[in-house]
């Protein structure tokens, strides 16, 4: 796809960059772009055609922007430590470096733009270098974060790196402020309260309006300056704060839905509320326009899918890149463990695969012919045995918590354990009822979800696929 004479979007990201002759970074990323495509074809100075789309404001619901729109706000939130998609499925929205790709445009087609994070952004210590340096290459204006060790961590590298940061106020009728500059003569007023909130509808708005008075004492009253509140509030609670202090405040920014992912191929309804999206899935974009009047400020607010076929940043899918590598594990998942390890599993709590065989040899065999037995050896080979992939590919470490290529459950995986319980009773008993039959859809969908496989997970497909032989049927619910 081209937006504004930039292309931004093709089949394959990486290969088409290298066919427009944009340079690749010293990545492994970018080394497999270059395998892929082995000698460059001489293209005479023209580009390689690519479909070209028509980028229409209705497939995200798009609101049009307020006449004489002239200040862009982006927000983030509760990116929850996705860097990137996991690549398990087609379709699959969010990665920081699609999302870089699309801030860029955003930017190309604006007078002024101010991006914000509003914070819940690493969930992990290892995550804090490459988010700090792809927030940098974002070029964010500013920073939310909470009172924790990981935040304090997050906000050091953000800073060695260049970026502002605000901290959330601990008091429950807390505020903070800061004023951002955009464009000459133009500046945002950003306020933020702690998240929750922690205090009733009308405390938080006569806090924000003695925020707005103490803010504003020393500004000049004729200048452009849109406000917004930045709230641990839902998008009802900041309809709630809106009803009160929407006077004063021009926008209500807050915590993502409690949904995963809301549905933000819908409008975002008009007025002064602009719900978010988690995960990184979209961007909330909102244009405010100033009329010629000197009225209040007017807003539009969109989302923005960050999706699939956006072309990736190469400077920050380098720096994702680089953060893999570092994680790779110093032994594959071949290695061997003690054998003492393998066969303890009443000390380590679950019965591994290779426990299971010693009586069901007929269905281990089944079980090691699925894609379940080889999900660690999945990840291995596309250097992903880091914590967001392993909670679904390994039951050792979804149960421990660690992982240790050097003491490798031999039969760990997607194994039984992860639908039949732990096993111990059963393996040392030979207790039918001290496991678990029958395999249920919301067993499954816990790791088949709509963020993993947004084009929709088949259950009775994806049973035939694994299915050993049991008697049992699967049931569609828990029951």
């Amino acid at each position: 796809m081209v937006l504004g004479g930039e292309l931004v979007l093709g089949p394959d990201g990486w290969a088409a960059a290298v066919r427009a002759g944009r340079q690749i970074p010293e990545s492994a990323m970018g080394r497999r772009a270059l395998a892929r495509l082995g000698p460059a074809p001489a293209l005479g100075g023209a580009l390689v055609p690519l479909a070209v789309c028509v980028w229409l404001a209705a497939s995200s619901g798009a609101n049009a922007p307020p006449l004489g729109a002239s200040l862009r706000v982006v927000y983030t939130t509760d990116t929850q430590g996705r860097l990137d998609v996991c690549g398990c499925s087609a379709g699959q929205h969010g990665g920081l470096p699609r999302r870089a790709t699309l801030l860029r445009h955003l930017r190309s087609e604006a007078q002024a733009v101010i991006v914000i994070d509003g914070g819940s952004t690493v969930t992990h210590a290892s995550h804090v270098d490459p988010f700090a340096r792809a927030y940098r290459s974002m070029a964010y204006d500013l920073v939310l974060h909470a009172a924790t060790a990981l935040e304090g961590a997050f906000v050091e590298a953000l800073t060695r790196e260049g970026v502002g940061t605000l901290p959330r106020p601990l008091e429950p009728d807390g505020v903070a402020y800061q004023a951002l500059e955009a464009d000459e003569g133009l500046e945002l007023l950003v306020l933020v309260t702690p998240e929750p909130a922690g205090a009733d509808a009308d405390a938080l708005a006569q806090s924000l309006r003695r925020a707005i008075r103490a803010a504003t004492a020393d500004r000049d009253p004729t200048a452009r300056r849109p406000i917004v509140a930045i709230t641990g509030e839902s998008p009802e609670g900041n309809a709630r704060l809106a009803e009160r202090v929407g006077d004063e405040v021009d926008l209500f920014l807050g915590a993502s839905s409690p949904v995963l992912t809301p549905d933000y191929r819908e409008p975002i309804a008009p007025g002064p509320v602009a719900p978010a999206v988690a995960g990184g899935r979209a961007l909330t974009v909102i244009d405010i326009g100033f009329p010629a009047d000197g009225g209040r400020p007017e807003v539009a607010a969109r989302y923005e899918p960050v999706a699939p076929d956006l072309l990736p940043d190469l400077e920050v899918g380098a720096i994702i890149e680089d953060y893999y590598a570092s994680q790779r594990l110093s032994a594959g998942p071949e290695g061997d463990a003690p054998e003492e390890y393998a066969l303890d599993y009443a000390m380590r709590g679950w019965a591994d695969a290779m426990a299971c065989a010693e009586c069901h040899l007929e269905e281990y065999d089944l079980w090691r012919g699925t894609a379940h037995a080889h999900a660690i050896d999945t990840l291995a080979g596309r250097d992903r045995l880091v914590d967001e992939c392993l909670t679904c590919h390994s039951e050792g470490f979804r149960r421990s918590g660690s992982f240790n290529p050097e003491v490798i459950v031999p039969g760990d995986g997607v194994t039984c354990a992860t639908c039949h319980g732990d096993g111990v009773v059963h393996s040392m008993t030979g207790r039918v009822d001290a496991i678990e039959r029958h395999v249920s859809a919301d067993l499954c969908i816990g790791c088949h979800d709509e963020e993993r496989q947004p084009l929709g997970f088949d259950f009775e497909a994806s049973w035939r696929l694994i299915s050993h032989g049991s008697d049992d049927a699967p049931t569609e619910g828990g029951e």
